[in-house]
């Protein structure tokens, strides 16, 4: 093997790391130098970062459906209240005509 690794997909992520490497009077007698492959690390945060973004969509839509909910209950409610006055009516205007003399 030459050492040099290449990477078989479509778009590589590839990190240089270089450390010296010191003899007892602190000066510099080797460098070693690596190349790490991180590409499936920065692929999961990138996989990550979007579905933290579909998250944040669907909790949107949540909210706004519930708003929905909410705003069609009290529609609801006030056209059940009117429902019941209007049979409140006609039932008091059919007792009145059942208890008038004829």
């Amino acid at each position: 093997m030459t050492g040099v690794q290449t990477c078989a997909l479509p778009i590589c992520f590839p990190v240089t790391i270089a450390h010296p490497v010191l003899d007892e009077n602190n000066e510099v007698q080797y460098i070693i130098h690596r190349v790490e492959e991180v590409t499936d690390f920065v692929q999961l945060a990138e996989e990550s970062e979007k579905t933290a973004q579909q998250n944040n969509l669907l909790e949107s839509q949540i909210e706004r459906m519930k708003i929905e909910i909410i705003k069609r209950s009290k529609e609801l409610e006030k056209l059940n209240a009117q429902l019941d006055k209007k049979v409140i009516h006609q039932v008091q205007r059919r007792q009145f005509c059942h208890h008038r003399p004829k």
